[in-house]
């Protein structure tokens, strides 16, 4: 497997310093690495189970490129195929997956 497992500690404080990526590599793509979520109405659709307490909002995580993969607060880039978990009530989304995937378009 291409990707590897990265740090994934908690984040109960509410920073964001501890979110850590599931997956993450330092290729840049040139095409969606999962163009079935690359429309915005089938990302929104995925979050039908999130668990919504504590967590970001879904139209933020939606906006951002994310799509939810069905198991606990994971949720992964339709574009680079990063994924992220353990979120806080205050990540920002956008902030986190441009830290944790900067080679994302």
């Amino acid at each position: 497997n291409e990707n590897s497992t990265a740090n994934t500690s908690d984040i109960r404080s509410g920073t964001a310093s501890n979110l850590g990526p599931l997956r993450s590599n330092d290729i840049v793509f040139t095409a969606s690495c999962n163009p079935t979520y690359s429309e915005i109405p089938k990302r929104h659709a995925s979050y039908a189970t999130w668990p919504i307490e504590d967590l970001p909002p879904v139209d933020d995580l939606v906006r951002t490129g994310f799509f939810y993969t069905g198991t606990r607060d994971i949720v992964t880039c339709f574009y680079c195929n990063g994924s992220l978990q353990n979120w806080g009530p205050n990540d920002n989304p956008m902030i986190e997956h441009a830290r944790w995937f900067p080679h994302c378009a």
